[in-house]
């Protein structure tokens, strides 16, 4: 491309390049354009149209059927292209400012896209830990509600063994007061006043029995149904 040339061209035919600023414009209405709103002659807008047509340093394309006009933008942008090869135009036009805004836009948040994720990253591992943590102490709390709840299954089982034999024995004691004569009888029942034969101390301890149950249920409410 002819840079001088292209910008001769674009300045002698500045009028009928902004026919065609929104789009395709017709060759017969450029023409009649510079007769009608210019007051050329019909041999001069001819003359104007051949020239702008037909010249090889152009920005325009030509429609397949050549009778339409537009302006090329890869032209446009070759002929951008070199001139700020040459003015540097580019280093200081209003669009350099718009992109040093977009620029600074630019890092300004990819600086706080940074911070953002290094702190999603800090909270990801926090909470890995105290997900680990909250499971080995779930862990120990199930081992040692499993040893409390062995431990009072064992102290019930001894209890309840014991008050049965307890009961037992004085069952037999029962039984055998009734074959005795009135006297021995009379006997018992002021030992069994006196506190001799443990009564009292029997409905205690199955007092105790009843209590611990109900302690060893609760207890398996509480951590027999986790998962």
């Amino acid at each position: 491309m002819n840079v001088e040339e292209t910008l001769k061209h674009l300045g002698n035919h500045w009028d009928l390049y902004r026919l065609a600023g929104e789009g395709e414009y017709s060759f017969d209405k450029a023409k009649k354009y510079l007769m009608d709103e210019c007051g050329k002659p019909e041999s001069t807008a001819r003359a104007k149209m051949s020239a702008f047509r037909y010249c090889r340093d152009s920005l325009i394309k030509i429609s397949t059927d050549g009778k339409r006009y537009s302006i090329d933008s890869e032209k446009f942008n070759e002929l951008e292209a070199s001139m700020d090869f040459v003015i540097h135009f580019s280093d200081f036009d209003y669009r350099c400012e718009q992109m040093k805004e977009w620029v600074e836009l630019y890092h300004s948040q990819s600086e706080e896209t940074e911070d953002w994720m290094e702190h999603y990253y800090d909270l990801k591992m926090l909470n890995e830990k105290q997900q680990t943590r909250l499971f080995r102490e779930k862990q120990e709390l199930r081992k040692e509600s499993a040893k409390a709840i062995a431990d009072i299954s064992e102290n019930v089982m001894a209890l309840a063994a014991d008050c049965d034999k307890r009961l037992q024995q004085l069952e037999q004691r029962d039984f055998m007061a009734k074959g005795l004569p009135l006297l021995e009888r009379a006997k018992i029942f002021f030992q069994i006043k006196l506190g001799l034969i443990p009564i009292n101390e029997y409905r205690k301890m199955e007092l105790e029995v009843f209590r611990v149950s109900d302690e060893l249920k609760e207890i398996q409410k509480r951590f027999g149904g986790e998962d």
